[in-house]
């Protein structure tokens, strides 16, 4: 750590939050092999519950091996055991006979170091080695380790190796010590941060304490006029990822000369984003240590690899909220340390087909922000400088769709370009996740600027869960949802006037993490046209209908789409003849609008589902 941090500050944070945590549990495909002629070292169940309790280490001796036999077993994704401070790591070990384990530890550190535990034959028991000093000999460990051998044949006064070799079967769960923590970023790169919601600013900075002697720091100035929750993201740089799996703690160093309370949240492609606030006392330069486990804000647990973190100066003093009016603040970050993910991460879930092709309208019943089946409006910005989304363009299945980690929200700016949606009756929008949606929420605001100058002048917002109508289906994750909801059911966000008549920017929050979306568009259902319908020789029977509607025109039918008198599409089939029948069996009782597609003309006409 570059800098002087105090040294009670330190000991605070080791003994309130420092913990030993399960490195290797055999639950996986670890990395093991026996060797100098053991008998077998083979992944096998729990033999005391045959496998319920999951799988372990298993290691059977071989007579005819040498006394020094055992097996290794290399930690998985570059995890390394710190044996640094705290020289111990814990062993559950199993077996129905006395014998003396002997454990060596090997790495990057100081050369290997080993110790012997006694066990008494009593089943599962967890035995503690302690590596400050080898009991064979070798090293005091001092340094990070990345792999473990067990030697099986120690002698009880570990003294050497008993000769003959003892017959043992033997088996090892749940290694546990202390990960190792590096610092991911230090910004003294070009790391990529910037400020959101009315941040005064974000930048890279001197070390205040120092004048620059200690280097560069992330220094975040608060703005009273911006929005409570304003504060700064930085993306960790190369392809970094902190994995909060096991370990569910990061170490930051911040400095304050005024006493406030720091929110920080990590993001990407674990869990849905997990927040956790730690108090600062001014007295300079203090490490804080952030605890994802439980979201102080209500947000889940940190669980998986996270590629950003965001932090909110302006959390209040007792985290159930924010501080108002905003607190006028300058402060420093550096050193973010945590487990640093190596090897290659794990490819994002992404659907493989696209959603359900839009219907064909008319020009002046629809306007698209985002779709391949019409002409779309122009967008300023599609994820904005001061929302905290990560979005981008992909193509799946020949389709253009936008691919969001939505983090706090999603901001798509048109100002220059603001819609008149106030003869437009419907908003739709298709989204696919593999998030599961139980207790979740995708939340819409469309915001209207009267004045371009004034900003927002009001907003109407409608927010999909599980309760709500439409609904986030529960269970669903991995499948496209379509939406259509009527823009009279966006509430107005504030009170006020219900006016959709300027409408600058559309704005998603979410906490389903990682959505993909495509079809984001307003409607408004077209009215029938009896001359339209006899110049294509339209006509169906019967009317109304029970089980089957028959439809027919002059030349070709391309497809066919049935709306409900709420304008939403429960059906839509491809007809590709000038004469079809369709199935509307399904289909509640009550008046229904059929629109069809001739030559690129566009027909419609009403029919009645008895």
């Amino acid at each position: 750590m570059k800098k002087i941090t105090l040294l009670f500050v330190l000991l605070i944070s080791s003994i309130g939050f420092s913990q030993q945590v399960v490195v290797e549990d055999f639950e996986g495909s670890p990395d093991v092999a026996g060797f100098e002629g053991l008998g077998s070292a083979t992944i096998k169940d729990d033999p005391a519950t045959g496998g319920t309790n999951g799988k372990t280490l298993e290691l059977v001796t071989a007579t005819g091996g040498n006394p020094w036999q055992g097996a290794t077993a290399v930690f998985a994704d570059g995890i390394l055991l710190d044996i640094t401070t705290d020289k111990t790591i814990k062993v559950d070990v199993y077996s129905t006979t006395a014998f003396s384990l002997f454990a060596k530890v090997e790495g990057t550190g100081s050369p290997a170091a080993g110790n012997t535990q006694p066990h008494t034959g009593s089943g599962w028991e967890t035995l503690t080695f302690s590596f400050t000093t080898g009991s064979d000999g070798t090293a005091t460990a001092n340094g990070d380790y990345s792999k473990i051998s067990f030697f099986p044949n120690r002698n009880s006064d570990d003294s050497g190796w008993n000769s003959p070799v003892s017959s043992l079967t033997i088996n090892i769960d749940n290694i546990k010590g202390f990960l190792k923590k590096v610092v991911v970023e230090d910004f003294e790169g070009s790391p990529d941060v910037a400020g959101f919601e009315g941040l005064g600013s974000a930048t890279i900075k001197d070390d205040p304490a120092t004048g620059g002697t200690n280097g560069k720091t992330l220094e975040l100035v608060t703005a009273t006029g911006g929005n409570p929750w304003q504060g700064a993201t930085a993306v960790f740089a190369d392809g970094i990822l902190l994995d909060i799996t096991t370990d569910k703690t990061i170490k930051v160093d911040v400095y304050s000369t005024t006493a406030f309370s720091l929110f920080a949240k990590v993001e990407g492609t674990g869990s849905p984003a997990a927040g956790n606030t730690q108090p600062h006392t001014g007295s300079g330069w203090e490490t804080l240590t952030f605890s994802f486990t439980t979201g102080s804000d209500g947000t889940a647990t940190a669980n998986g690899d996270y590629s950003k973190i965001s932090f909110f100066p302006n959390r209040n003093s007792d985290d159930s909220g924010w501080n108002s009016p905003v607190s006028s603040l300058t402060i420093n970050i550096d050193n973010i340390s945590g487990v640093k993910k190596t090897g290659t991460p794990p490819a994002d879930p992404a659907p493989t087909d696209a959603p359900q092709t839009p219907p064909t309208r008319n020009a002046a019943d629809v306007i698209s922000l985002f779709s391949d089946a019409y002409t779309n409006v122009t967008i300023d910005e599609w994820g904005t400088s001061w929302d905290s989304a990560d979005i981008s363009d992909v193509t799946i299945a020949q389709n253009n769709i936008k691919k969001v980690n939505i983090g706090a929200f999603l901001g798509v700016s048109f100002t220059s370009n603001r819609l008149d949606l106030s003869n437009f009756t419907h908003f739709h929008i298709d989204i696919w996740t593999e998030t599961a949606t139980l207790d979740k929420s995708l939340n819409h605001k469309l915001s209207n600027h009267a004045n371009e100058e004034a900003g927002e002048t009001n907003a109407i917002e409608f927010s999909i869960t599980n309760a709500s109508n439409p609904s986030l289906p529960n269970p669903n994750p991995g499948t496209w949802i379509s939406y259509d909801i009527p823009l009279s059911d966006f509430t107005i966000a504030g009170g006020g006037k219900l006016d959709r008549e300027s409408i600058g920017q559309y704005l998603i929050s979410s906490n389903l993490g990682l959505v993909y979306i495509d079809n984001i568009y307003f409607y408004k259902a077209s009215t029938a046209s009896v001359d339209n319908n006899a110049l294509l020789g339209f006509s169906m029977y019967p009317n109304p209908a029970n089980n089957v509607l028959n439809i027919s025109a002059k030349e070709t039918i391309k497809n066919a789409d049935i709306f409900n008198v709420l304008g939403k599409k429960v059906m839509s089939v491809n007809i590709n003849k000038a004469n079809g029948s369709i199935d509307v069996s399904n289909l509640s009782s009550g008046i229904y609008l059929i629109k069809y597609n001739v030559n690129d003309k566009v027909g419609t006409a009403k029919f009645i589902k008895q």
